[in-house]
């Protein structure tokens, strides 16, 4: 049984894979382990597998999935199919580097800790646009989860086995940044300098943040019932308060018989039963998919890298170019 895992998804990475899997063995090689790598194919459309065949490397494998789930998906198939003592999961784009894996392992072991949270810089080059809604967005899973996740804590990564069984013994869908930290396991924090994409750019849009946004606070909590609850009360109390003005109005006779009545009547309640009805049908369509099996990660076939070339031998280093890339890029 291998002493370490390291899960890493991709999607259309075929300007990065190569440079990648030469640094992470590159960092794996040395340290005198047992391990085992696990590259997870989130229903990649270009070349990245074909290249990937051309490798040699015993040690690592590719999952490949039936269709695109996700990223937060690809990872826990990647944690279903591990096997050691410890998992690390990290993007293959580049930017959680590599050669940090020793570190973590390291963390781990001296601090007999079950997590090693690793922790983007404050410091690092990162826009003002990514910055300032990384930062919206984790103050809003603090807010809804009652969490203390530390901005910039993503996806980057070390658990124990226990920890990984506890992650896929939770039923429903997984936000993991959210799921990890609220098993309350013993943990460490590292900070690390985020570094550029090998190549590409994010195509991370504001729609695809938002919408991500969303699950995790559909998935952590159920504050939006309660707060639809609370809207609820709000609107009985002006709704009181509307039937009080329109008493008086039809009183002072300054109104037509019948109409204020019907209207605030369609007005309010309508508004009430919206809101609450389309809260309460996300989370019904949320259980919904996932007892039909829609959303749950599918390993469709693995592919062992027994290619002719040994990983990083020749391996393609471009480093610019345009990334066809359209999954979950770092927040």
């Amino acid at each position: 049984m291998p002493v370490l895992t390291v899960v890493s998804p991709f999607y259309n990475e075929e300007l990065s894979i190569g440079r990648f899997l030469e640094r992470l063995r590159a960092a794996l090689d040395p340290m005198g382990v047992e391990y085992e790598v696990l590259l997870v194919d989130d229903g990649s459309t270009d070349s990245t597998l074909r290249r990937l065949r051309d490798l040699d490397w015993p040690e690592c494998r590719v999952l490949c999935l039936g269709r695109n789930f996700g990223h937060q998906a690809a990872i826990e198939a990647g944690l279903a199919a591990a096997s050691g003592d410890y998992v690390v999961t990290l993007d293959s784009d580049g930017q959680h580097p590599p050669e940090l894996v020793p570190d973590m392992l390291r963390a781990a072991r001296d601090g007999e800790v079950d997590v090693v949270y690793m922790v983007r810089s404050q410091d690092a080059p990162v826009g003002v646009f990514k910055k300032a809604t990384s930062r919206l967005f984790y103050r809003l899973v603090r807010w809804s989860s009652g969490l203390e996740l530390k901005d910039g804590q993503a996806d980057f990564r070390l658990v124990s086995a226990q920890v990984r069984q506890e992650v896929l013994d939770s039923g429903g869908p997984k936000v993991l940044r959210v799921l990890i930290p609220s098993l309350n396991f013993p943990s460490v924090t590292l900070v690390y300098d985020e570094e550029e994409r090998i190549a590409g750019t994010s195509k991370y849009t504001l729609r695809k943040m938002g919408s991500l946004a969303w699950t995790f606070v559909l998935d952590s909590s159920a504050l939006p019932l309660r707060l639809a609850s609370l809207l609820a009360v709000v609107m009985s109390a002006v709704s009181i308060v509307w039937v009080v003005a329109v008493l008086v109005t039809y009183a002072l006779q300054r109104t037509i018989e019948g109409w204020a009545s019907v209207m605030t009547a369609i007005l309010v309640l309508g508004a009430v039963t919206s809101v609450l009805l389309a809260v309460q049908g996300q989370y019904l369509a949320r259980m919904y998919e996932w007892n039909l099996n829609r959303n749950r990660p599918r390993v469709r076939r693995t592919v062992p890298l027994t290619g002719a070339r040994r990983v990083g031998d020749d391996v393609d280093r471009r480093g610019s170019g345009v990334s066809t890339s359209e999954d979950e890029s770092e927040v």
